[in-house]
């Protein structure tokens, strides 16, 4: 049987992009938020704000989601979902670490690497065959990833490492998130890994609990709502277009994190770097574009 949501909302691929387009934009705000945050506070007690006002946030929009829509939310397979949260959390661990060290479009192009990992993984556990097409994802993104971190740029290897890092994680859990795709609804699976967070992240080597107060508890609290209205976002998106025709909009987070990275921290992106974000964009834009048609 269809839901409200279903018989109510046809295919319509502006929408979906321009729902998409907002998704890369609220992230953006998200992490040029944990990004002035780390000026003064460890990384771990960010993400662990992060995911308590995720968490809170989402429960909200969840709430409004099932009274616009009457979509009954569920989750099952829970040590999967433990899992797939475990993953993203240490994904974000790694990326705020990046950030807090590096200027965002950079940071946010390494992190978009996880493409090359789902063909990977993809090869490795699926035992897919590896195809031209993969090669050329894997080779152009590798170009990039290399030009980003060429020595002698003016960004120190720690910081790309850590970027990368959250790539490879981002790129197991994008892989775990389509193998449990219908063991949950979207936005239980995203309250999942907020909780799963919460609870997690204490346990991290170096975390000590300390409140924000003043405009760092208002930026915080700021970070985890544009966090899960960017989710959301993304999940409306897919509902009103075809994945093939909205993922590739993911990646104009980039661009906006060049923009907000001059302007709030006066990151300025040099030729070479230019360059390897091209390459990077091109090369997720291509995988997306094929992989989901």
């Amino acid at each position: 049987m269809k839901n409200k949501f279903s018989q109510n909302v046809q295919y319509n691929g502006a929408a979906g992009i321009l729902l998409m387009v907002g998704y890369a934009l609220f992230m953006v705000f998200c992490d040029a938020s944990a990004k002035t945050l780390s000026e003064s506070h460890q990384v771990a007690l960010i993400v662990w704000y992060r995911y308590f006002f995720h968490t809170i946030s989402l429960t909200l929009i969840a709430c409004f989601h099932y009274f616009q829509f009457k979509e009954t939310e569920f989750v099952d397979n829970h040590p999967f979902q433990l899992l797939r949260g475990v993953t993203l959390v240490v994904s974000t661990l790694f990326f705020f670490h990046s950030i807090a060290r590096m200027p965002l479009a950079e940071a946010l192009a390494l992190l978009y690497i996880f493409p090359l990992v789902t063909v990977v993984l993809s090869v490795l556990v699926m035992k897919e065959p590896f195809t031209k097409f993969q090669a050329f994802v894997v080779v152009t993104a590798f170009i990039g990833v290399l030009l980003i971190l060429q020595p002698g740029s003016s960004i120190s290897p720690e910081p790309g490492v850590f970027a990368l890092l959250a790539g490879v994680f981002m790129g197991i859990y994008m892989s775990l998130t389509k193998a449990s795709s219908q063991k949950a609804s979207p936005n239980m699976a995203s309250l999942y890994t907020g909780i799963v967070g919460i609870i997690l992240i204490p346990f991290f080597p170096g975390f000590e609990f300390t409140r924000f107060e003043g405009s760092d508890l208002y930026l915080a609290a700021f970070m985890g709502l544009c966090a899960s209205i960017g989710h959301y976002l993304m999940y409306l998106s897919m509902r009103f277009a075809p994945a093939s025709t909205v993922s590739p909009y993911a990646f104009s987070e980039i661009l906006f994190a060049a923009i907000v990275g001059y302007y709030l921290f006066g990151d300025v992106l040099n030729l070479t770097s230019a360059v390897a974000i091209i390459l990077l964009i091109t090369s997720g834009i291509v995988y997306a574009k094929v992989s989901n048609s």
